[in-house]
């Protein structure tokens, strides 16, 4: 019997352990991706919780009171933000929940007929939708951290005050109602409002600032 006729050597103990061994770290590999996928949809679940939490919170009359350029870059910066990261928690519970498939036994004759293959190839898709997850939702938390940082250094437009001239005061302050033939003004440094009849008026004008609440004429 020549060399090209002797049957191929059969595994060695190492080899057979070796392939134990893989074996056993591709059954560990779904379970560790899954496990991974899980922590991060916690993780993005709760941040997606906390932000919509202080925006209910802040309300949208807070963001209306910014100019008119700031408040769509930051409500543009919000939603788009919110949008990549719940992206992000879609594709993680996805990974972490499975995607449940009937495999026909044509599809396990194609991966070998090997319950390992499947569970190796259920570890990779789930490994690559979790990396997509993070890509997406990392720079997601980025732009809502920038958006919301930028929301608190951002200039508001100066609210306009009242300023009420009667016979012997000039009033500055915040007009709160005007019912009744009353003006009811909220003055700066003083607890209860000064409430002024129509007829006591001499003259009323819209102001930028007030320079004092109450001078004597």
């Amino acid at each position: 019997m020549t060399d090209q006729e002797l049957p191929p050597p059969g595994p060695t103990p190492e080899s057979a352990a070796l392939q134990v061994e893989w074996q056993k770290l591709t059954s560990d590999n779904l379970t560790s991706v899954r496990e991974s996928a899980g922590k991060w949809r916690d993780g993005l679940a709760a941040q997606i919780t906390l932000v919509t939490a202080g925006l209910v919170v802040s309300g949208p009359d807070k963001i209306g009171d910014l100019p008119t350029s700031w408040q769509w870059g930051i409500a543009g910066g919000l939603v788009l933000g919110m949008l990549l990261v719940l992206t992000g928690l879609l594709l993680t519970v996805a990974v972490a929940a499975g995607t449940p498939k009937a495999l026909t036994f044509e599809d396990f004759k194609e991966l070998g007929g090997d319950r390992v293959a499947a569970n190796a190839l259920q570890a990779t898709v789930g490994a690559n939708r979790l990396k997509l997850a993070r890509r997406l939702a990392v720079p997601g938390i980025v732009l809502v951290l920038l958006s919301i940082g930028a929301w608190l250094v951002s200039p508001t437009e100066p609210a306009s005050s009242l300023q009420v001239t009667t016979a012997d005061t000039i009033y500055c302050g915040e007009l709160s109602s005007g019912d009744g033939g009353v003006l009811t003004l909220k003055l700066n440094g003083e607890s209860q409002p000064t409430s002024i009849t129509y007829k006591d008026v001499v003259n009323a004008a819209i102001v930028e600032s007030c320079p004092a609440p109450r001078t004597p004429r």
